[in-house]
């Protein structure tokens, strides 16, 4: 009986090594035929999901590269460099990018710079929303060297004379016009044509109000500095309906058909009391400037109004 009991046990330690020498090969062969690509980055004994990754190499020979995958906004790796010349397209090369690597072509990217850890460089960061609201960042740098020195615009000391109800428009002409302002972009190039204005509200007591002026660049910097434009504080109001006119010799002229208001504080139509200086022949080529104002009965004048006149062949 001690026998039996003998052999069997021999036996059961028998199996249990076979058992433990089966299992230890098993795992040595599993470690060594598994591909590069994934040892190389996932170690062996490691929790349930990566057993079922390694698993999955181990069935088709390759790692499925779209698992590890998310969709993003894709730019391209060297930073823009901008100095000034042309227009900065901050998209180029810029895209939303699905888990599976395809563009989404119809997903829309928005960009906003900010500034740099120094002042010459700067930051463009891009935003993308996707139709599950899922929210897309990226980001880039952008060098602008260090001669940038930011947009700016340059009023000139002797202004033009200006008239409140002219409008921020036609004022903007006028010192345009007149060389009166100049703006550059930081980098030297001149963009006096891209500057633009709004006229403040004129109050009851008021006798000046600023027209501010407005100019930015490429990078999204801008610069904004004010003129003081005189308002007429006599309540006598006199508007053209036009600053210039043209005709041809031999038509007639009328000066009246270019008044578009005039009248007294009270509004008493002054059509009656206007005042002209300044002469146009029509029968002859030139151009001709005229004066105009109106005057109430107490003598008060309206701001003078320039008429200018082209008679032409």
């Amino acid at each position: 009986m001690r026998t039996v009991l003998s052999v069997l046990r021999h036996i059961v330690r028998a199996v249990i090594a076979i058992v433990a020498l089966a299992n230890l090969a098993a795992v040595l062969l599993f470690q060594y035929n598994i591909p590069d690509s994934v040892t190389s980055r996932i170690p062996l004994f490691q929790n349930k999901t990566v057993q079922r990754i390694l698993g999955r190499a181990s069935l088709d020979g390759q790692e499925n590269e779209a698992d590890l995958m998310q969709t993003r906004i894709v730019v391209p790796t060297q930073s823009l460099n901008y100095n000034g010349e042309g227009k900065l397209d901050l998209l180029a090369g810029v895209y939303v990018m699905n888990a599976d690597g395809s563009k989404m072509d119809d997903i829309e990217i928005t960009t906003q710079i900010t500034p740099g850890e120094t002042k010459t460089d700067k930051i463009v960061n891009y935003y993308a929303v996707l139709e599950d609201g899922t929210e897309l960042t990226a980001a880039r740098r952008i060098g602008i060297g260090n001669r940038y020195t930011g947009p700016s615009i340059v009023v000139s000391a002797q202004l033009p004379e200006m008239d409140y109800e002219d409008g921020a428009a036609a004022l903007l002409r006028t010192l345009k016009k007149n060389d009166a302002i100049a703006a550059d972009d930081g980098f030297g190039n001149d963009v006096t044509d891209k500057i633009n204005a709004s006229l403040g509200t004129a109050g009851e007591d008021d006798d000046e109000v600023p027209l501010t002026l407005r100019v930015g660049n490429e990078l999204g910097d801008a610069f904004s500095t004010q003129v003081l434009v005189p308002v007429s504080t006599t309540g006598v109001v006199m508007k053209l309906t036009t600053k210039e006119t043209t005709i041809h010799v031999g038509d007639g002229f009328s000066f009246y058909d270019y008044i578009k208001e005039c009248h007294d504080a009270e509004g008493n139509d002054l059509h009656h009391n206007i005042i002209v200086k300044g002469s146009v022949d029509s029968w002859t080529a030139g151009d001709y400037t005229l004066e105009i104002y109106c005057m109430d009965a107490n003598k008060v004048t309206s701001p003078v109004k320039k008429l200018l006149v082209h008679v032409v062949e």
